[in-house]
């Protein structure tokens, strides 16, 4: 009798407090500061890509080792600063880059989260010193840990990014990540 009475009483508050939870905004829990760090390989071509993902004229391949304190606003934006390496070509070609980002991020109800990125900085060493740069259309996906203190990143979509030098011209590419990021603040 005691199940029947406690069962008639929960189902009325679970349904009270239904409209409640569809209200609660997931993004809130991405708030705070967290050290980022994440590999990258991309395939870059100043011509683009066709509908194949084929490189359209001359193409080259990108490594990165990049690092970041990225801050999320618990309302849906982030920004973020950073620093790269990058590789290309086996070694024909290095740089480094000092940047900061902005965007927008969106968590989901099963402890996922996505974001889209856009960034602008210079290159402070290598064949580019010296040069700013735009970029554009990066996106990245990942997994919330427990009390959002950790996140995996990953990027394994083939969306297209843009890259604008100040003196040598614009790049697509595609480029797939893959890292961890710690909450820190």
């Amino acid at each position: 009798m005691r199940r029947t009475n406690l069962s008639s009483l929960a189902l009325p508050m679970l349904l009270l407090l239904a409209p409640r939870a569809e209200a609660i905004d997931l993004n809130r829990v991405l708030h705070g500061n967290y050290a980022v760090t994440f590999s990258r390989v991309c395939a870059q071509a100043a011509g683009g890509f066709n509908a194949l993902l084929q490189p359209i004229g001359a193409v080259s391949q990108l490594t990165s080792t990049v690092e970041m304190v990225q801050t999320y606003d618990g309302d849906g934006a982030s920004s973020a600063v950073a620093h790269a390496v990058n590789i290309i070509n086996n070694a024909s070609n290095q740089n480094e880059l000092a940047f900061t980002c902005t965007g927008t991020y969106q968590v989901n109800a099963h402890g996922s989260f996505s974001e889209q990125m856009s960034c602008s900085g210079t290159v402070v060493a290598g064949i580019l010193a010296g040069q700013s740069f735009t970029q554009s259309g990066v996106h990245r996906s990942g997994h919330i840990g427990a009390l959002a203190q950790t996140l995996v990143i990953s990027d394994t979509a083939t969306n297209l990014e843009n890259i604008t030098f100040s003196l040598n011209g614009s790049f697509s590419r595609i480029c797939g990540r893959s890292g961890t990021a710690v909450k820190i603040r």
